[in-house]
Parts: C-alpha cells; structure tokens; sequence
C-alpha cells in the first residue's frame, strides 16, 4: 500500500536523489491534486486512474491549472506517484 513515507523515501532514494526542499514541495503538489480530485492523499494505487489523472492534470487537460500549481510541480509530482506506484507492484 502506497504511503506519504514511501513516497517521500521512493524520492529521496532514486538514482538521482530529490532534495528535502522539493520532497515538501512535491508532497504539497500532490496533497492539492488529490484534495481537488475528492481523494485521501497519498492513497491511489490504481495504476488505470493514475494514467487517466496524468492527462486530465497535464498540459493541455481539462484540470491544468491544477497541475501547474507550485511552478508545475504537481504534474511531476504526480508521475513521480505514478512511478512509485509502479514500483510497489
């Protein structure tokens, strides 16, 4: 089960290693996209809703101005969910 720990530890454990700073920032992005889409944060773990997510708050989709929140943080951080998600299967 995906969790904001397992998220924040998922990014700060990559290759290339997310500092604090953008760990709180992403964790904020991503607690507003789910806060607008009506779910608990940090609790999708539908690989399906996620994808369709990713589009709707993409450039382009019908909520961009959600995912461009924090300089567009919350489009990154939501694949950045989305791969952690991946992972936990």
């Amino acid at each position: 089960m995906p969790t904001e720990q397992g998220y924040r530890d998922y990014l700060a454990n990559k290759s290339d290693p997310f500092a604090e700073s953008t760990i709180s920032n992403y964790c904020s992005a991503l607690r507003r996209i789910f806060e607008h889409k009506g779910i608990p944060p940090f609790s999708l773990a539908d690989e399906a809703e996620l994808a369709l997510m990713l589009e709707q708050y993409s450039q382009g989709g019908i909520h961009a101005d959600i995912g461009s929140v924090y300089a567009s943080s919350g489009r990154s951080a939501l694949r950045e969910w989305y791969h952690y998600v991946q992972s936990e299967h």
